[in-house]
């Protein structure tokens, strides 16, 4: 388990590459998703403080206009109710493939 619990605005840096959770939202009653790949050197951003029972956290890419398209499918993206995606990270994925980024230090 991650020691310190991150919080909304903590950066982080993938090490290694692995697999998340990619969540698509719609302006729709719907969420959409699918098993994402994350490549070493993404970095992204806490994006709310967990409640206390959650096995992970949302997180935003950064930057995330940059992200888009090697992670959304060309078909969530052009659809016509497409409003964005963030990533669900579980806390021991955190831990064992990402490091925290250092304000104004470049990630190892």
């Amino acid at each position: 388990m991650v020691q310190d619990r991150p919080r909304k605005g903590d950066r982080y840096a993938v090490t290694t590459a692995f697999t998340t959770i990619l969540l698509v939202q719609f302006f729709a009653p719907f969420t959409g998703g699918n098993e994402q790949t994350l490549p070493a050197g993404l970095l992204f951003v806490i994006d709310h403080d967990a409640v206390d029972s959650a096995k992970g956290v949302a997180a935003i890419p950064e930057p995330y206009a940059d992200w888009e398209p090697a992670l959304v499918s060309d078909v969530d993206r052009k659809t016509e109710k497409y409003a964005g995606y963030y990533l669900v990270i579980k806390f021991d994925d955190l831990e064992k493939f990402c490091e925290k980024v250092v304000a104004g230090l470049p990630p190892n």
